[in-house]
């Protein structure tokens, strides 16, 4: 069952309804709500579900509880949302679930999960969606403190889709609980090392068997078939400028590293969803597909080459071998380093284009019927000397002498002021010219500069989690890799593309049955775990100073 053992257990003589005392409290507000131990699961909880079930929208909430019980960390937390907005169900009723399931992790990732999501879309309700967000994390982050590797590995905590869900979770959700303790990257040292199977990866560990850690690299390690992946990268880089510099006529070289380029943008579709792959990366294997399909269709038609485009394609096959790098732990935190200011970069982008696009239309609109001359050099008074000064003569235009402005008064500032066309046409630009001057070089060039600091005070401060989130992402999709380098590997990945757009999962889950007695050991592992989590929560508490 999703919430452990229940009922009577004939040998060890005790009965596990205990763990249902916290629905009397949560559902019926009646603590003293008696429950038949001869009743089954089901028969135990639905007269505490329908107590206060006399209208439609209880019914509701009863229906939604029964289907959360019955399926635990699998429940649809979406439909949820809606209930916890309303004030129909609180969330300490998730908080005292997570301790009961059978998969409490991955019940409090997807809790987590869901008021991540809760607090982007109801601003009035942001404070306390993360206040439970953080409650969540802190409870994971205990119970991987306390947690011993045996007893994780005894009760199928970090099986093969409880992996992807944390790391995949951990991602976007910001949230590196999980995936940054030291049993889990313990794993994934061992899975990138020697076996990609976990339940292998985790007998070994605990066998003190390190695998290939100290002899080596495995024949078909995930890490080897990621440098093999890289040193096919670097290859396909040298060829494109060995090829452009020498045999840039080539149609057959051309369409040698058109169909390289195209593996590996087949492969980066086909990686599995887990935070390693990000939508600029997709872009930059795109653009390079393109540039390469371009270059083809020119040289085969005996034009000249390119050379934009065979220039931006080896920026980004490069811009490739650096994303490669970053699972290198010497280089790996200012890989990460270099690739946050770059995000910050293209978001000041944004902002530069629309400014830009704001004052050219301000002056085009001002301008359309007249051309402008350079002032900077002539002397017009004190004013021209401060600007001078002030910004440089470089903003000094005005009003050229056989401009097409009419003698009789067309603008509305000349008409107020009693001026001519030209003295208006001057004194707006000149307005619109200084508020140019002070939004882009002056505002935006502070902002940037005050963006990237703090990203370099985030990253650095989190820089060791982050790290460990980029390398687990990185081995789930070493994994998946075959066991040949692109472009001999086009085949297995087409394959797998096909198979992850006809399924549309973010990425395969191995599944594994399990005997009952193994399900019964399961639950009884994780019992332990949350037993462990719940003293070591109490001895923090009285360790607690009394103020």
């Amino acid at each position: 069952h999703p919430f452990g053992e229940q009922g009577f257990i004939p040998s060890r003589q005790v009965n596990c309804h205990s763990n249902l005392m916290f629905c009397s409290i949560a559902f019926s507000q009646e603590p003293a709500f008696e429950i038949d131990e001869a009743q089954s699961l089901k028969e135990a909880l639905m007269p505490i579900l329908r107590l206060f079930s006399l209208g439609d929208p209880t019914e509701v909430v009863a229906r939604t509880l029964e289907t959360m019980l019955a399926t635990g960390h699998q429940a649809d937390f979406d439909n949820l949302a809606p209930l916890l907005r309303t004030g129909q169900i609180s969330s300490m009723l998730f908080e005292e679930l997570a301790t009961c399931s059978a998969r409490p992790l991955r019940f409090a990732l997807g809790s987590a999960n869901m008021f991540h999501w809760m607090a982007a879309q109801y601003p009035m309700m942001a404070k306390d969606c993360r206040a439970a967000k953080h409650w969540f994390e802190k409870f994971c982050e205990d119970f991987m403190a306390s947690a011993p590797m045996a007893l994780l590995h005894q009760g199928k905590l970090f099986d093969d889709g409880s992996i992807a869900f944390m790391v995949r979770k951990a991602a976007e959700i910001n949230s590196n609980c999980v995936v940054a303790s030291n049993a889990f990257q313990e794993l994934m040292e061992q899975i990138w090392s020697s076996d990609p199977d976990p339940e292998k990866a985790m007998r070994n560990l605990l066998a003190g068997d390190r695998g290939s850690a100290d002899r080596g690299l495995a024949r078909s390690s995930p890490m080897t078939r990621h440098y093999l992946g890289l040193v096919s990268c670097a290859g396909l880089a040298a060829t494109q400028l060995y090829v452009s510099s020498s045999q840039r006529e080539s149609a057959a070289l051309w369409s040698v590293i058109l169909l390289w380029s195209s593996s590996f943008t087949v492969q980066t579709l086909a990686a599995p969803s887990v935070g390693y792959f990000t939508a600029s990366d997709i872009v930059v294997s795109v653009v390079i597909v393109l540039s390469h399909t371009y270059i083809l269709r020119q040289v085969s038609r005996g034009k000249e080459l390119p050379r934009d485009l065979d220039s931006v394609s080896s920026l980004c096959l490069f811009a490739n071998l650096l994303k490669g790098l970053i699972v290198e732990p010497h280089i790996g935190p200012l890989v990460m380093l270099v690739l946050g200011i770059v995000n910050d970069i293209q978001q000041y982008i944004y902002l530069l284009f629309f400014f830009a696009a704001c004052f050219f239309c301000s002056l085009r609109a001002l301008f359309h019927d007249s051309a402008g001359a350079f002032i900077g050099e002539a002397w017009h008074g004190p004013l021209t000397l401060l600007v001078n000064a002030v910004w440089g003569p470089q903003i000094l235009w005005a009003s050229a002498e056989h401009s097409e402005l009419t003698d009789e008064p067309t603008l509305f500032f000349a008409g107020l002021t009693y001026a001519t066309d030209e003295v208006a046409v001057n004194a707006v630009a000149n307005v619109i010219v200084m508020l140019a001057v002070f939004a882009i070089p002056i505002l935006l060039m502070n902002l940037l500069v005050a963006k990237m600091a703090a990203s370099y005070s985030d990253i650095m401060a989190n820089v060791d989690s982050e790290f460990k989130r980029v390398f687990a992402s990185c081995v789930l999709v070493a994994r998946e890799l075959p066991r040949l380098p692109a472009p001999l590997s086009l085949p297995w990945d087409l394959q797998r593309l096909a198979r992850k757009v006809v399924s549309k999962s973010p990425g395969p889950e191995r599944t594994s049955t399990r005997r009952q007695g193994e399900v019964a050991r399961g639950q009884l592992a994780v019992s332990q775990l949350v037993g462990l989590w719940e003293a070591n929560a109490s001895l923090q508490h009285l360790k607690r100073v009394v103020t």
